[in-house]
């Protein structure tokens, strides 16, 4: 940590889901972080009874409760980031999970090096400096360090979709392709830049536009949209990864699909310039 120049503070929350085995493995990370000499914040939370309350699963539940818990150490301890240690595997997986849904460009980026994200009412830079870096690294790595990581039995379950997408689906699908997570982390890459690329594109579209509401509903003024070229059509072929929102009445003309594309990326009541 000294020689990149960050101090580090370590956060891990007890979920409550585990009787026992929760409680032991805040003990090793209690005793981890005094090991190498870093202050730590360990708590507990009832992810069942947030669960309950909120009608959520249990993996969603989890999720938002230990986001909430980082934001509050993140926030305590005036951190300018939020690190997380999702590797290639777990890249590959959430990448795999989203092919599996239909999700669209955005859905197959995956987990993003980085990011902002919401919490509460505060705004956090996550990192996830070991998206390229396979399990199997981390592992050896601990082995050369003499470093001997706890289980968690939860990730032996069948019953989370992840869960059964790296023990039973991956397996299936190095027996196809022995690289299969290099080539989702590199599918998730390549979706990376075309999301950005159509971002920007709709951007620039939005400059050349003048968008007034009517009665009823969206009217675009002008034809210049053939000044954005052969963006256009990159727009056009993304529109419904963008948004699936329906374009109200009135678009006039043949700019139709670019209008029903700016609806799913701006709000139309306060249209901005950047």
């Amino acid at each position: 940590a000294a020689s990149l120049d960050v101090v580090l503070h370590g956060a891990h929350l007890d979920h409550g889901l585990r009787p026992g085995a929760s409680e032991r493995d805040a003990s090793f990370v209690r005793e981890t972080l005094s090991a190498m000499g870093l202050p730590g914040s360990i708590a507990r939370r009832d992810v069942a009874a947030y669960r309950m309350e909120r009608r959520l699963s249990p993996e969603q539940a989890a999720r938002e409760v230990r986001y909430a818990f980082l934001g509050e150490v993140a926030l305590a301890e005036a951190a300018d980031a939020i690190v997380l240690a999702h590797t290639a595997d777990d890249q590959a997986e959430t990448v795999l999970m989203h092919v599996i849904r239909g999700s669209g460009t955005r859905g197959l980026q995956g987990m993003l090096p980085s990011t902002r994200r919401r919490i509460r009412d505060a705004e956090f830079l996550i990192v996830r400096p070991l998206l390229k870096v396979a399990r199997s690294d981390t592992q050896a790595y601990c082995e050369a360090a003499g470093l001997s990581p706890v289980l968690d039995e939860s990730n032996l379950s069948q019953t989370p979709t992840r869960n059964r997408v790296r023990l039973d689906l991956m397996p299936r699908l190095r027996e196809y392709n022995p690289a299969v997570v290099e080539a989702l982390g590199r599918l998730s890459r390549a979706a990376s830049r075309d999301f950005a690329f159509v971002e920007e594109a709709l951007d620039d579209v939005w400059r050349v536009f003048e968008i007034e509401r009517h009665r009823e509903g969206l009217h675009v003024n002008g034809s210049s949209v053939w000044a954005c070229g052969e963006r256009r059509n990159k727009i056009v072929d993304e529109k419904a990864h963008l948004g699936r929102q329906e374009a109200p009445a009135g678009i006039d003309g043949v700019n139709g699909d670019i209008a029903r594309a700016l609806v799913g990326r701006k709000h139309l009541d306060q249209p901005s310039v950047r």
